[in-house]
């Protein structure tokens, strides 16, 4: 079947193979790359979408596809192709108060 996720394959490779050569990238790279990144953004699982690449690409260019990962789910918001996922927690905080360590001050001993 894969109505809803094989499109995203076909969209994040054909754009990555059309892109990818203007910015000197060799086009299969670049459409492995396409496929990756919108995949993750789709689905909001960054490890599944690495497996995923391993699995159809081979282990070549996995340090590149991690990266890729990394950006596309830091920048696809807070939800994703299914309605049920909803990511509660900002992904990039900008606001560094929600990682704020209290330290208590200790008394010295005499």
């Amino acid at each position: 079947k894969g109505g809803e996720i094989v499109p995203a394959f076909f969209v994040g490779s054909t754009f990555g193979c059309t892109v990818g050569p203007l910015l000197g990238l060799d086009a299969g790279i670049a459409a492995q790359i396409g496929f990756v990144a919108l995949f993750c953004g789709v689905v909001n699982c960054p490890v599944a979408s690495l497996i995923l690449a391993l699995e159809v690409f081979g282990a070549e260019n996995i340090p590149i596809f991690a990266l890729i990962c990394s950006i596309s789910y830091m920048m696809s918001g807070r939800t994703g192709l299914y309605k049920s996922q909803t990511i509660v927690y900002s992904k990039i905080s900008d606001d560094l108060s929600d990682f704020e360590i209290v330290h208590e001050k200790q008394q010295p001993t005499e």
